[in-house]
């Protein structure tokens, strides 16, 4: 019967033999797993990726490390969840391992300092501001406070609009949390979100379903028009130039807007552009992208190539502390910041190569 099975079933006996005492029943489960990874199944990549990382699996590969990290890579993008995860929990324990053991940061109380160990200050608030920035310092901890009016368009076709609508909210206030920049000092960020339908002083978020597509459709030299085709999102935030004061339109484009997870973290990559940073991934004729060295504080989340698991360059990424740093220059300078050169553009964010 077994030269019948599916690249599933073979995946699915080999994880139950794997957990089996007798070393031979492990083996045969680990040599099940490798049949069902030849035959490409998603899962099978992250559980060989895994195995190699944990030395049950042999590779010839000249880095191992990459190799592995390129096998869950692939799973995570295919929508494999422990393919997410691990990737998460392995860069974020070699971050802390590497980047941390080598520039402990300062830590200690008092209003946030920037890199010139000046003061920092941030407050970016008004009718055209669309998310509004404040810096604050209360009961010894530095706060950042987001708060934006979030609009939602073009919603009324899809089969449950709540549901895509929570799934943005969540990809937006993943940005909440706490981090540590310029040096290591604690910074907690912290979102605030309305829903009073403002028509300027609004981030404004809507699916690309039928009735969008059709709408670019019936104008061939829209500059949407071949983003829209590829299925990617993308944001308009003022006429070629990020600024505070520039809209911020959010276009999501799914495959299956109830993927509330594809949704969230499409919306989380799309906010982190609204929020004043640039792409950090390779594409052909527009970016180079980041070789792995270029800056100490992204290797940790390095995985082949100029992959990053990091939220700008792979949506399912976790936000970092360098993001971090990036947007509060982004909204005290005013300028947008970037990981690499586009275009005019050369000026790369003074965050890169400072060891957060």
């Amino acid at each position: 019967m077994e030269e019948q099975w599916t690249a599933e079933q073979y995946r699915e006996a080999g994880k139950l033999l794997i957990r089996e005492s007798d070393p031979a029943k492990q083996k045969e489960g680990l040599d099940y797993i490798l049949k069902a990874f030849r035959a490409k199944d998603p899962e099978a990549m992250y559980l060989v990726g895994a195995g190699i990382l944990n030395r049950k699996y042999k590779t010839d590969a000249k880095d191992r490390t990459e190799y592995a990290l390129s096998l869950i890579e692939t799973a995570s993008t295919h929508g494999i969840p422990e393919a997410r995860s691990f990737l998460n929990e392995f860069c974020r324990e070699r971050y802390d391992r590497t980047l941390q053991a080598e520039a402990p940061g300062k830590g200690g109380t008092g209003p946030l300092r920037g890199f010139d160990g000046k003061i920092f200050s941030i407050n970016r608030t008004g009718l055209r501001t669309p998310i509004d920035a404040v810096l604050s310092y209360e009961n010894g901890r530095n706060i950042l406070r987001l708060s934006a009016d979030v609009n939602f368009a073009f919603t009324e076709e899809l089969k449950d609009p709540q549901s895509f609508e929570n799934a943005v909210i969540r990809g937006i206030k993943d940005w909440e949390g706490d981090y540590t920049v310029f040096g290591g000092q604690p910074l907690t960020v912290r979102i605030s979100l309305t829903f009073g339908q403002k028509l300027y002083d609004s981030v404004i978020v809507l699916p690309v379903a039928k009735s969008l597509n059709r709408l670019v459709q019936n104008h061939p030299n829209n500059p949407m028009k071949q983003t829209i085709d590829e299925k990617r999102s993308f944001i308009i935030a003022g006429l070629g130039k990020w600024s505070v004061t520039s809209r911020k339109i959010i276009y999501v484009n799914c495959e299956d807007f109830e993927d509330s997870d594809e949704v969230s973290d499409v919306t989380k990559h799309e906010f982190g552009h609204a929020l004043g940073l640039g792409d950090l991934y390779l594409e052909e004729g527009v970016f180079e992208g980041v070789p792995k060295g270029s800056f100490r504080e992204l290797d940790p989340y390095h995985i082949v190539n100029k992959t990053y698991f990091l939220v700008m360059c792979d949506h399912h990424g976790p936000i970092s502390n360098n993001d971090i740093e990036m947007v509060l220059l982004a909204f005290h300078e005013n300028k947008m910041q970037q990981y690499q050169a586009k275009g005019k553009n050369k000026r790369i964010s003074i965050a890169l190569g400072q060891g957060d």
